[in-house]
Parts: C-alpha cells; structure tokens; sequence
C-alpha cells in the first residue's frame, strides 16, 4: 500500500505532468499558426524566417531571466547563478531545436509531401534510441500504447498524404534524393532532442541541479547563440530591417510568437523532466485530438479561421484520431500503474 505523503507526492506529480503536457499541446497548436500570420501580415515578412527565430530565442532566454530573477526575490532558496554543469548540459538539447529550425525549412523547401510522409519515422527513431541509448525497457502497457500511436499517426499521415497527392508528382527542386534524407534527418533531429532534454534532466536530477526554468533559459540561449550568425548568413540584414518595421498587426504576431515559443520551450522540458521518453513522444502526438477540441469550441468565431483550426472528418482522420485517442489513454493508465508500483 501506499502511504499518504506518497500519495500526495504522486498526486502532484501527476498534476504538474498533465499541465506540463496540456499548455505544450496547446501551445504547440498555436505556434505555426501564429508564425504563419506573421508572415501574411506584410508581403517581405516571409523573407525573415530565421530572423524571427533569432528573436524568438532571445525575447524566450530574456523572459525566462526575469521570472528568475523574480523567483529568487520571492522564493530565497534560488540560486543566485546557474551552475555551469546546467549550462553545459543543456547545449545538446539547443542543437536540436537549431537543427530542427535549419530542417525544417530545407525539408518542407524541397517537397511537403515527402515531409508529411515520413513524420512517424520520428515516433520511431524515439522508440530505438530510448531502448538503445537509454536502456529502457517499456512494459506491456507503454508497448500497446505505443503501437496505437504509430497506427494512429500513420493514418493520419496517410490522409494528409491523400491531399496532398498532386504534389507527389512535383519534382523536389534538389531531387528526390536530397529531399528524403533532409526529411528523415528532421525527424531524426527531433528525437534526438527529446532524448537529449530528458538525458539533461536525469542527469541534473542526480546532481540535485534540476531545475526546469534554468534548463530551459539556458537551453534558448544557445538556441539564440546558434541562430544568430545562421539569420546573417542565410538573410543578412534583410531579416532584421523587416523585423524593426513591423507595425501594428505584424507587430502584435512578432511578440505574440516569441510568447508562445517560450512557453512552449518551458513545458517541453518540464515535460520531458517528468516523463520518459517514449510515453513523452507519446504525449506530443496527442496534438491532432487538441486541434480537434479547439475546432469544435472555437467553431465560427474569428479565432477559429486566424488559427485555421480544422479536423479530418475522413475515415482515415476519424480512425486516426480513435487510436491516437486510445494510445493516449493506454499510455496513462501505464505510467499511473507504474508510479503506484514503485512507490509501493
């Protein structure tokens, strides 16, 4: 049996996941959007992708040093500095983000439908480097749910794939070759970094420096360090004029996605702190069910079309999302049955 300090500590934990896991879902369902309205906002806004990214990192990495500084005045048993074994511990994890920026944008440039096509490779690549590089074993329950999540994102992949036919018979403007490794080297990159961030956290845990703010401030410093000189060589001053003259609406996108991506950044960490890999990934793939809740309660208000909220009412998407549903479920009842063992 468990006690009730025990139940209490698990109880709180449980709490501080599903939040962490709500507010990264839902920021997640905002971001592109958001960066996308951006760019609509002026005709040249599409010209400072990276540059964008640049002041993403650094209004993030500022916005998380004043909520320290914040922290430490209201609460004295935060450190007066990070430690450096935190700085350094959280480079790998900014490497991936800046590989999936550079990615991303190479990936998509080259061909959108082999893009989407190759997106449960990264559940996949997760799967191996968890058991390979971490040495975890997932039980029956995380097996199952993970086997309902590829299924579920392989349907929905597939119906994405359905759509977008037509431009499978487009040629990459590189060539067939150089458009799937730079998908499958994304998706790569992106479990990478989820192995990365978690690695980080373990191993601050053990040094009794885990602290969620202060991975990710450091994680989006680096993330700004690596970004800057990519925006110059890629946009040169291009990008930075476009960002001093956004006005207005544009303005209001600007500010509204460096929000985002720092809360966003924050709530993958603490996720990935309280998480696992697997059941992590697992997590992250619920996306399509919480653009399907906002669809459905934001339908017919202005939000819902500024943030092109839609869901696939195809028999691929429905099925798709059952299962992603059921995974997700699966995945919970798992990790909350696993808990309870441990501290038994």
């Amino acid at each position: 049996l468990v006690d009730l300090p025990q139940q209490v500590s698990l109880r709180k934990t449980a709490s501080c996941t599903a939040i962490y896991a709500l507010v990264l879902l839902v920021t997640g369902m905002m971001l592109h959007p958001t960066l996308k309205l951006f760019y609509s906002a002026g005709h040249q806004n599409g010209q400072a992708k990276n540059t964008l990214s640049v002041v993403d990192a650094a209004v993030s990495a500022a916005t998380l040093l004043i909520f320290r500084g914040l922290r430490q005045r209201l609460w004295r048993s935060t450190a007066e500095t990070i430690a450096w074994r935190v700085v350094t511990r959280s480079f790998a994890p900014a490497v991936g983000v800046f590989g999936a920026i550079c990615l991303a944008t190479l990936a998509n440039y080259e061909s959108l439908w082999t893009f989407l096509m190759l997106a449960p490779l990264e559940f996949v690549f997760v799967m191996l480097l968890s058991c390979l590089w971490q040495k975890t074993k997932p039980n029956v329950g995380q097996l199952t749910a993970s086997f309902l999540v590829l299924s579920g994102s392989a349907l929905l992949t597939s119906s994405k794939l359905w759509k977008q036919a037509n431009n499978a018979a487009h040629a990459p403007a590189d060539g067939w070759v150089v458009a799937v490794v730079a998908a499958v080297a994304f998706r790569l990159d992106q479990a990478l970094t989820t192995i990365f961030i978690r690695d980080a956290c373990v191993e601050l845990r053990g040094h009794g420096l885990e602290d969620i703010l202060d991975i990710s401030l450091c994680k989006m410093f680096w993330v700004f360090i690596l970004c800057m000189p990519y925006a110059l060589a890629t946009e040169g001053f291009t990008g930075w004029s476009i960002i001093f003259r956004a006005r207005g609406v544009a303005l209001t996108y600007l500010l509204l996605s460096a929000a985002i991506t720092c809360i966003f950044q924050l709530a993958n960490v603490g996720l990935n702190s309280h998480l696992r890999s697997v059941p992590s990934v697992i997590v992250m793939q619920m996306q399509p069910l919480i653009q399907i809740s906002a669809a459905l309660l934001l339908s017919g208000s202005s939000l819902h079309s500024k943030l092109q909220l839609k869901w696939d009412d195809s028999w691929l998407g429905v099925s798709g999302s059952s299962l992603l549903l059921g995974g997700g479920l699966c995945c919970v009842v798992s990790s909350l049955l696993g808990a309870r063992r441990a501290h038994a």
